[in-house]
């Protein structure tokens, strides 16, 4: 892999994590505005379906002619999941 799709590989990956994170937020604060404290079901799967949407597009088109692609699925996987991690560590202690 060329080194600036590399490191567009790493960024866009970074950037849906933080858009799936945003995104639940977003939409938990659209169902539940004057509910309770509940984790809704429905922000949860309309964030999940929006982010693997984009997550499986961005990745394909990026890594449809790389010769070892399958690893950096996985490595893609962990960015994204890394990323949500540490900003909810973020989020949740500042």
């Amino acid at each position: 892999m060329h080194p600036i799709k590399k490191i567009l590989f790493y960024i866009g990956n970074a950037v849906i994590g933080v858009f799936t994170l945003y995104a639940y937020l977003y939409f938990w604060m659209v169902f539940n505005w004057g509910d309770p404290f509940l984790i809704n079901f429905q922000a949860v799967v309309i964030s999940l379906f929006l982010s693997v949407v984009v997550f499986i597009s961005f990745n394909y088109l990026l890594l449809k002619n790389e010769s070892a692609s399958q690893t950096y699925w996985w490595v893609a996987l962990a960015i994204l999941l890394c990323t949500m991690i540490v900003i909810f560590i973020f989020l949740a202690f500042i």
